[in-house]
């Protein structure tokens, strides 16, 4: 998701900070996609999996492959943003990283998990 996003030109002159308020942002999103997986996971295992999408536009039982795609487009439309207006681009990337990271708060009992299988 973030290779896709720093393919402007622009994106090298932001300011250190707007860069790295762009990157939490990134990174938040891509914990949320992985709470949806595990979420999806539960969904998929156990008949009684007390999760569910809060969000209204995927539903409550949403497809990881749609999800992704969304996401995707979102996070390109917020680096357009921020790189076409720079004046407000530190408070908007701000506001996007509190939204952000209230959502993944409010799944923290789904919590993520990584790990490896060789």
């Amino acid at each position: 998701m973030l290779l896709c996003c720093q393919v402007g030109a622009a994106y090298k002159d932001w300011h250190p900070v707007d860069k790295a308020l762009f990157t939490t942002s990134i990174a938040l999103d891509v914990v949320d996609v992985l709470q949806l997986k595990r979420m999806i996971h539960c969904q998929d295992t156990l008949p009684s999996c007390p999760y569910y999408e809060g969000n209204f536009v995927f539903g409550k039982r949403p497809e990881i492959e749609e999800v992704v795609l969304v996401k995707l487009l979102g996070n390109y439309a917020i680096y357009k943003l921020a790189d076409n207006n720079p004046q407000y681009r530190t408070r908007g990337l701000i506001g996007v990283n509190a939204i952000r990271t209230s959502v993944v708060l409010s799944n923290k009992s789904i919590g993520v998990t990584v790990s490896y299988n060789f």
